[in-house]
């Protein structure tokens, strides 16, 4: 499931978005959004288990990050990455 992922410098989750197929004439959500970083952090779309992104937030957030990898100047390889919460 692709997921709208900000976080800060260190690849910490800052927030979330999981942008939803919307079928033609609904009129309930909007059916387009941007998540804007602030200084200091970044917003990517990543491909996410669907057991991670259908999980609490809460969780997400507290036992995973994103590690970021330069492959060139303008180009970042990004990975979900868990990170045990009790080191």
């Amino acid at each position: 499931m692709k997921m709208q992922i900000i976080v800060d410098t260190a690849g910490n989750i800052i927030g979330t978005a999981q942008p939803r197929q919307v079928e033609a004439g609904d009129q309930r959500s909007p059916t387009n959004f941007k998540i804007i970083a602030e200084p200091g952090q970044q917003v990517f779309e990543v491909d996410v288990p669907d057991e991670v992104a259908m999980s609490d937030p809460l969780e997400l957030h507290k036992n995973y990050q994103l590690e970021i990898k330069p492959i060139t100047a303008q180009t970042q390889m990004v990975e979900l990455r868990y990170s045990d919460p009790e080191k």
